[in-house]
């Protein structure tokens, strides 16, 4: 009777566990509707749209897994529709619900939608974390090529905001894998031209020009006249930007205003302008920059602004060019302002990334076998029999320390008194210089709101030159051994070398100030290398000598 108990008991037990295994391993089916959104929202917003208008008021008695689905599918197809994502943290509750239940299926869909909710809002950061999340959990899984393809292209535009233009081109590259893979024309059309756009960034522009051709092949052989439209417009533009090839640039404008109806948009113009300039039909130019100034757009205001004045000096109409200075300089402004926002943002996205690297890393070291366990255990005995010697040796040595940290303290003392000096030094000439003709009469043009009044001649230059150059010998010279610089370099170094201050150099040279931090920053890292202020550490460099 014990034995025929204990039995019914282990055969109930028995039971017990293979229901709940298998209750625990039933995926949840969802209505056919739902699961139709999914797949056809990826090329059909609108009929996506409706099929959920008209399961919303079905909602209300569905059951959760359910609801939670509808949500989904909400947010992703409004995603697909290019509309403003919904900012009120339901997104964030999905993803609570899938980590809890461990849904494999749905939890890296709702990992990629909260990290394009928290990108669209300038979260950058918060972003990178959730595709990678996402990416941790789908990579390498062919069955989630759709959802792969979309986190690669948007960790590249992550990419592409910080400058890693090296790391945007890969993950283009591993996104145009997936769609090749899929099949999806268009998809490839867009990553074809990700990638000439990332390659015209690093100028490499014989890349950049064969990847914008296989994309306008492929949008041509689909008969699409917008994805034309737009490959066309990335092609004019990178004619006419980087390599002054103004016919071609005429080519593929006029196919592409011909994709556009015939219709100059905010693309259009830009471009139309760039090419009369070009050609030397500054009149014309001049016409369609007015029409672009009319754009509610900071950048192509900022761009027509500064053609404008330019046009309005050649007219010798000075008031007017000055009103347009203003005017690009307030664009300038606010564009600079918007940048240093987004600097921080990058630099903390990068910082997130790489912790997320590093939580990778230790989740696979928490994995590791009892053999790689051993080797490193063998290598902490190995690393502390070695510490060891190196104590023993700085003891034996010890002696010796000292009498080296003396004469280093000594030989610092010295390096002070020597950097104290050559301080007094610069001062003195920064004084001297200060009390020169040419410095004084280079303040009063400064005062004078003509702009052409402000330029310098080239007798100027060379009396700015030689008063330098009577006080520090070979200075031109001093800077050549670090990089080679070009004459509009040069001055600016001569006038960084008088104390003028940025905005002033900027009107003497006829340059924004954006163009001349960008001169100096260029003239660091090519004679130092990269550096997290390298504009002010020329200054520096140049005030130094």
């Amino acid at each position: 009777m014990l034995k025929f108990a204990i039995m019914k008991i282990l055969t109930f037990i028995i039971a017990f566990w293979i229901v709940l295994t298998l209750s625990s391993c039933n995926h949840k089916s969802y209505p056919s509707e739902l699961v139709m959104v999914d797949s056809i929202s990826e090329h059909d917003t609108r009929q996506a749209q409706a099929i959920l208008d008209s399961l919303k008021p079905l909602m209300n008695n569905a059951d959760e897994p359910t609801r939670n689905y509808y949500a989904l599918m909400c947010i992703k197809v409004t995603d697909k529709a290019h509309k403003q994502l919904p900012a009120d943290g339901t997104i964030f509750n999905l993803v609570s619900y899938y980590e809890e239940r461990q849904d494999k299926r749905m939890l890296p869909v709702a990992y990629y939608y909260a990290g394009r909710t928290l990108f669209v809002k300038n979260n950058a950061p918060a972003a990178l974390g959730y595709y990678q999340k996402a990416l941790d959990l789908i990579d390498g899984k062919d069955d989630f090529l759709r959802l792969r393809k979309a986190v690669y292209s948007q960790m590249g535009y992550v990419f592409f905001y910080q400058n890693l233009f090296e790391k945007s081109l890969n993950m283009s590259r591993k996104a145009l894998s997936c769609n090749v893979k899929l099949g999806d024309k268009r998809g490839q059309i867009y990553n074809l031209e990700d990638i000439g756009g990332y390659f015209s960034d690093l100028e490499m522009n014989d890349s950049s020009e064969i990847y914008y051709k296989r994309a306008l092949n492929l949008a041509v052989s689909e008969k699409s006249e917008e994805l034309i439209y737009n490959v066309c417009t990335q092609l004019a533009f990178f004619y006419v930007n980087k390599i002054k090839d103004y016919a071609n640039a005429k080519k593929f404008y006029d196919m592409a205003l011909r994709c556009n109806g015939n219709v100059k948009d905010r693309k259009l113009l830009a471009i139309s302008a760039k090419i009369y300039d070009g050609i030397g039909m500054q009149d014309s130019a001049y016409q369609e920059n007015l029409r672009l100034w009319k754009f509610d757009n900071l950048y192509s205001r900022k761009a027509a602004c500064r053609d404008i004045a330019k046009y309005k000096i050649k007219k010798g109409k000075g008031e007017e060019a000055l009103d347009f200075l203003l005017k690009y300089e307030d664009c300038l402004d606010s564009i600079n302002a918007i940048t240093a926002t987004e600097t921080v943002t990058q630099m903390d996205a990068m910082f997130n990334y790489s912790a997320k690297e590093k939580e990778v890393a230790e989740l696979k070291v928490e994995k590791a076998n009892y053999q790689r366990m051993m080797i490193v255990a063998v290598a902490i005995i190995v690393f502390v029999f070695l510490l060891l010697i190196v104590v023993l040796l700085l003891m034996r040595t010890k002696t010796l320390s000292v009498t080296v940290n003396t004469e280093k303290r000594r030989k610092l003392n010295l390096i002070n008194q020597l950097i104290e000096t050559k301080e007094e030094k610069r001062k003195q000439i920064l004084d001297e210089l200060h009390n020169t003709d040419i410095y004084k009469t280079i303040n009063e043009r400064l005062k004078d709101r003509d702009v052409r009044n402000k330029r310098l001649s080239d007798d100027e230059w060379r009396e700015i030159e030689a008063e330098i150059c009577s006080r520090i010998r070979n200075f031109k010279q001093l800077i050549n051994e670090n990089c080679r610089v070009s004459e509009h370099e040069y001055r600016v170094c001569m006038l960084i070398k008088l104390g003028i201050p940025l905005s002033c150099i900027a009107e003497i040279t006829n340059k924004s100030r954006s163009a001349i931090s960008l001169t100096r920053r260029r003239l660091y890292e090519r004679a130092f290398g990269k550096e997290k202020n390298a504009a002010e550490c020329w200054d520096k460099f140049i005030l130094s000598l």
